[in-house]
């Protein structure tokens, strides 16, 4: 074979020619480039994949017209793939995935020939600039096995128009151990993104934190309170309508009274597990919410509706504390407490507590709220109080365990370690028009 001529990289135009430091390119040169490029594209390697067709064209054509700073990889990714004119190679590296498969098309199309080509067009790795090479010496063209080495006796067979051909070893394995290797290739990838998409999921710390109660077997029992509220007796209510004509009124009504007009005891009765402040129906749609998203089973039940039995077998979310009286009594004896209507105390530090600033029996501007997670006790199952000192902390306290960035403060605030702990947290809660309005953590306790 005799010695080969090649044109590579920088060229300049001039009078439909093209040159290369000064070697200037025929124009039966130029045919045949035109002709080889053709060739490939046409080519059953080439025909199933418009990118590397475009990619292939845009390379040569550019080469030909001397514009080198048209093959620079973002000019590249702008032209040929439609990316904007600032996208990051770095973070999208179509143009060099392309190039590479454009490379590999380009030696099997050449391995494939039954004939030696006139002209061979080549992408030399690190560049986007095209080469040409020639045999200059019997002028009937060259022998791809001296551009394109490959390692395979057969590497002149052509490939088939569905599928381009594997070289090396991928190229020796049958379809059923390709499938397979690709099947079990899926699988890696999918467990690696599955355990970063895990790590770093926008809501890993509010998944931590109920953990415990999602992972249970059991359904989960949400424990509701009920406020003391009294009505009047069925006799006194349909005594006051027929005195007064209602007669399209049903149990609930305003009455207008005489003034010093006085009622017996005997007209009231309670009306137990049937009132529930506004702030605590917030509470437990906040519960709901969480424990649906993560496809948990659960139950809504008043406190006198629930047996001690039934909390030591299921996790249970507590909402309210002096309107649930259950939630007072499985909360007593933690270190953290309620200790009146008014006040949060410490049972380790009896000088610690923090009280309502005002009247006792208004919390229209401050609340304080406990939140209580017991997950480890023997032979107990996981509970959860969420209670305020009134029913705007409660709802502040649903917000808080509800709302992932809440919950990732308070992880880079505990210990470490904390997810698997029993853990007891003090919120101060600032209130305008009764409404919960931020919500600052005071005291951390795990055990």
């Amino acid at each position: 074979m005799g010695a080969q001529r090649v044109m590579d990289t920088r060229f300049t135009s001039s009078d439909n020619t093209t040159q290369q430091k000064g070697n200037k390119l025929s124009e039966l040169e130029l045919q045949q480039i035109r002709e080889g490029l053709n060739a490939a594209l046409a080519s059953a390697h080439f025909r199933n994949s418009q990118q590397c067709q475009q990619l292939l064209q845009y390379v040569v054509d550019q080469t030909l017209a001397g514009e080198d700073h048209l093959l620079r990889e973002r000019v590249i990714g702008a032209e040929v793939f439609g990316r904007k004119a600032d996208y990051e190679p770095g973070e999208d590296p179509v143009v060099r995935v392309r190039a590479s498969e454009v490379r590999k098309r380009l030696a099997q199309f050449y391995q494939s020939q039954g004939s030696r080509p006139r002209v061979i067009i080549q992408i030399p790795s690190g560049a986007y600039r095209a080469s040409f090479s020639w045999d200059d010496r019997n002028g009937h063209g060259m022998d791809p096995a001296t551009v394109f080495p490959s390692s395979e006796s057969d590497a002149s067979a052509p490939v088939e128009a569905s599928e381009e051909r594997r070289t090396g070893f991928l190229g020796r394995l049958s379809l059923w151990q390709r499938l397979l290797t690709a099947f079990l290739g899926v699988l890696l990838l999918a467990g690696i993104a599955l355990s970063l998409w895990a790590e770093l999921r926008p809501d890993r710390e509010l998944r931590a934190f109920w953990a415990p109660f999602v992972k249970s077997p059991k359904p989960a029992i949400i424990s509701i309170g009920s406020n003391a509220v009294y009505v009047f007796s069925g006799a006194f209510t349909d005594q006051y309508r027929e005195k007064h004509h209602l007669d399209n009124h049903g149990m609930e009504f305003f009455m207008d009274w005489e003034p010093g007009q006085m009622i017996s005891v005997t007209d009231l009765r309670r009306a137990r597990d049937s009132y529930v402040a506004l702030g605590d129906v917030t509470a437990v749609s906040n519960v709901v919410t969480v424990l649906n998203r993560q496809h948990k089973e659960f139950q809504e039940r008043f406190t006198y509706d629930i047996s001690y039995a039934e909390l030591r077998e299921s996790p249970t979310i507590l909402i309210g504390a002096f309107n649930n009286p259950m939630n007072i009594e499985k909360t007593r004896k933690l270190r953290i407490y309620f200790a009146n209507k008014n006040e949060v105390d410490d049972h380790y530090d009896p000088a610690r507590r923090w009280s309502v600033q005002g009247p006792k029996e208004m919390h229209d501007t401050e609340d304080f709220a406990i939140v209580s997670r017991v997950i480890n006790q023997p032979g107990e199952a996981p509970y959860l109080s969420i209670a305020g000192l009134g029913a705007s902390g409660t709802q502040a306290a649903s917000d808080f365990v509800s709302s992932n960035a809440q919950l990732t403060a308070l992880a880079k605030a505990a210990p470490r370690g904390w997810q698997d702990k029993n853990m007891q947290v003090v919120l101060r809660i600032k209130i305008v028009d009764f409404k919960p309005v931020s919500t600052d953590i005071v005291a951390i306790h795990t055990w």
